[in-house]
């Protein structure tokens, strides 16, 4: 239910604010800042959707408890709601648009808080209007808000069935060329990450186009890649932590030992991937039955586990990490379209870094074996240094995940 205030009380409201910043506060920090506030409410409506009138008093009224009952910092907002209140009483303002007035006001300065659009909105034209006063210093949440303010609508779209089927079709193929190089010698380690992300777009696919259950094709299949994906697990395992000890420059032998360990799994990857490649070319290609409902409701699964994200809830980011490549993989095949290319950096910026977080987790697992293995007597040496340097990078991340987690829950509201 959106409310809707008459033109002619908004701008009877804008004559009294006027008139009282004219005699009050003319030429101030005040004076300017409620006009600034105003015009960018008024914008930020517009774009949004919302009913402008509503905005427009919202942001004329939003810093009365400073400007009337001289109230400052945190409580001036919750004094300021009070004063609108009385303020606006004469006007028979229906009770439902009243409240989202009042409400939003009284919450105006909790910018770390996600709320409703209409607080939302004043809070990121509160922070538009600082940045125009005090510059691009401001606290990091404004700072999220000022950079995110104006983009368009969030309205995805699928492309149709038959495109869909196209992309299936060509990864596929694609998947089938990739294994064929791989029962070859010296396989690299990027055939090996070609390999995996064939395999996740493939299963990106089957995830949206699954119903309740998987069809008789659909689960044959899934089983098929799922179980190749992780038989290359370890390659790309120890490659990361291979990674790891070249960013630290570890050069005493303990890289040629890795090097061993996935020349090894990539020896093993060869006398398999034939087993392999015959499990999957024995599955039928499942038909995509797409609907416009099943999109929405994969759309709807995604904003569920993004909002329940958090990162005191380790299990939580997994599973947005998870459900976020299939969203990913979608938008880089155009299955899933009219993302801006702000919303595309965003979810792959986040899904991108919860991945190195959960590489962190994995090259711990992996030194801790490696510590109790007699052939990599070396790396005790090294234990100390590698973990300082994964906990420095954790905290770099965690802090990366907290920034874009609150851009990506605004933007997906």
């Amino acid at each position: 239910m959106n409310p809707a205030l008459s033109p002619e009380v908004a701008q009877t409201i804008q004559d009294q604010v006027y008139e009282l910043l004219t005699t009050n506060f003319n030429h101030t920090f005040e004076e300017e800042h409620i006009r600034l506030v105003e015009k960018y409410a008024i914008e930020l409506a517009y774009i949004r959707n919302l009913d402008i009138p509503t905005a427009q008093v919202i942001a004329l009224l939003h810093d009365h408890g400073r400007l009337i009952e001289s109230v400052y910092g945190k409580a001036h907002a919750k004094a300021g709601a009070k004063v609108a209140k009385k303020w606006l009483a004469p006007f028979n303002i229906p009770p439902y648009s009243l409240e989202i007035i009042i409400d939003a006001i009284g919450c105006h300065n909790k910018k770390k808080l996600l709320q409703g659009p209409y607080q939302e909105l004043i809070k990121d034209s509160d922070s538009l209007a600082h940045r125009d006063a005090f510059g691009n210093d401001l606290p990091e949440h404004e700072a999220f808000r000022i950079k995110d303010a104006y983009l368009p609508q969030l309205r995805l779209k699928f492309a149709k069935t038959k495109k869909i089927q196209s992309v299936l079709e060509r990864r596929l193929t694609e998947l089938d060329k990739t294994m064929k190089t791989l029962s070859k010698d010296n396989i690299p380690n990027k055939k090996v990450h070609k390999f995996r992300i064939c395999i996740r777009r493939i299963r990106a696919i089957l995830w949206l186009n699954k119903k309740n259950t998987w069809s008789k094709e659909e689960n044959k299949l899934n089983d098929a890649l799922k179980k190749s994906f992780k038989d290359f697990e370890d390659v790309r395992r120890l490659a990361v932590f291979l990674k790891t000890l070249k960013d630290l420059q570890i050069n005493d032998g303990l890289p040629n030992l890795i090097k061993v360990r996935i020349n090894k799994e990539k020896k093993h990857i060869q006398k398999i991937i034939k087993e392999h490649r015959s499990l999957i070319i024995k599955c039928r290609e499942p038909l995509i039955k797409f609907s416009t409902q099943q999109g929405g409701q994969k759309i709807s699964i995604y904003k569920n586990v993004l909002k329940a994200a958090s990162l005191e809830d380790i299990n939580s980011l997994h599973e947005l990490r998870i459900v976020g490549k299939n969203l990913k993989y979608l938008i880089e095949e155009s299955i899933l379209i009219n993302c801006s290319k702000e919303d595309i950096a965003m979810i792959s910026d986040l899904h991108k870094t919860i991945g190195q977080l959960n590489d962190i987790e994995e090259n711990r697992l992996l030194l801790a074996t490696f510590i109790d293995t007699s052939d990599f007597e070396a790396i005790k040496t090294h234990a100390n240094t590698i973990e300082v340097y994964m906990s420095n990078k954790e905290i770099r991340l965690k802090r990366d995940i907290d920034a874009l987690l609150f851009r990506m829950k605004k933007r997906w509201r």
